[in-house]
C-alpha cells in the first residue's frame, strides 16, 4: 500500500496578492501538470469560478465588487493534491491556508515552495493587524470588560447614597475607561485602513493599494518628524539648563 502524506497549515498574516504572486502559483500548478480550479469570493456575496489564473489577474475588482477570498486547488483525481486559500478574515486579519496531499517527498517539496510564495506575499506590517483566534479573543474580551466596567461606574454615579467625592471619582473612572475604549477602537480602525490585512492588488485593487500606500507614507513621515522634533526639543532644553 502506497504511503500518503498530508500537510495542512494556517497562517494569520497581512498579505498582498498581485500579478507576480499569481504567476508563481500558476507556475507551481503547471510544473506538476495539475489542472487548477480557481474560485474567488466577492464582497457582493457572489462566487466566480475559473480554471485560468489569467482570469483572476484580469478581473476588474471594483470597490463595489471587490475580491475577498481566493481559493486555488487541483482536481481531486490528480496527485499531488493542492488546496491554497488567501482570505480576508476580518476578525483576525489576513489568513492564508493550504493543504497538500501526496507522496511524502513531493509534499515536502511543494509545501516548501508554497511557504516561499506566502513569504513573498507577506507584508511587513503583519504584527500590527494580524490576530490569531486566541489573541482576538483576548482583545475582544478586554474591550468588552472595559465597556462593562465603564457602564457599571456610570450607573453607580446615579446612586443617591454616594458622597460627592465618591461620585466624582466614579465619574472620572467611567469617563476615562470610555475614552480608552473609543481611542482603542479608533486606533484599530485606522490601523486596518492604513495597513490592510488582505490586499488583492489586481484590477482596481492596484489603485486602492497605492492610495493606502500614500497614507502609510504620510503617517510614517509624521511619526518620524514628531519623534525627531521631540528629541530636538529635549536636547535644546538640556542645553539651556
Amino acid at each position: 500500500m502506497a504511503i500518503e502524506t498530508r500537510k495542512t497549515v494556517d497562517r494569520y498574516i497581512a498579505f498582498k496578492i498581485e500579478s507576480e504572486i499569481i504567476d508563481r502559483i500558476a507556475e507551481l500548478f503547471a510544473r506538476d501538470g495539475l489542472q487548477p480550479s480557481i474560485v474567488f469570493n466577492m464582497s457582493d456575496d457572489t462566487e466566480i469560478s475559473t480554471n485560468s489564473f489569467d482570469e483572476l489577474k484580469k478581473f476588474p475588482n471594483t470597490k463595489e465588487r471587490r475580491i475577498e477570498e481566493v481559493k486555488a486547488s487541483s482536481l481531486y483525481s490528480q496527485s499531488p493534491r493542492i488546496e491554497l486559500t488567501f482570505r480576508d478574515a476580518e476578525e483576525y486579519g489576513g489568513k492564508v491556508s493550504y493543504t497538500v496531499t501526496g507522496e511524502d517527498r513531493t509534499v515536502l517539496h511543494l509545501t516548501s515552495e508554497i511557504d516561499s510564495i506566502i513569504s513573498a506575499a507577506r507584508m511587513w506590517w503583519t504584527p500590527i493587524v494580524s490576530r490569531t483566534p486566541y489573541l482576538k479573543g483576548v482583545e475582544s474580551g478586554s474591550q468588552g470588560a472595559l465597556l462593562i466596567l465603564s457602564s457599571v461606574c456610570m450607573l453607580m454615579t446615579m446612586s443617591g447614597s454616594l458622597s460627592d467625592a465618591t461620585r466624582a471619582s466614579l465619574t472620572t473612572a467611567w469617563q476615562t475607561m470610555a475614552g480608552v475604549f473609543l481611542v482603542w477602537s479608533g486606533i484599530n480602525w485606522t490601523a486596518r485602513f492604513i495597513f490592510p490585512a488582505a490586499s488583492f492588488a489586481t484590477g482596481q485593487g492596484v489603485g486602492r493599494f497605492k492610495m493606502r500606500e500614500n497614507w502609510r507614507l504620510l503617517v510614517l513621515l509624521a511619526t518620524v518628524v514628531g519623534v525627531a522634533g521631540g528629541l530636538i526639543t529635549l536636547k535644546l532644553e538640556w542645553l539651556v539648563k
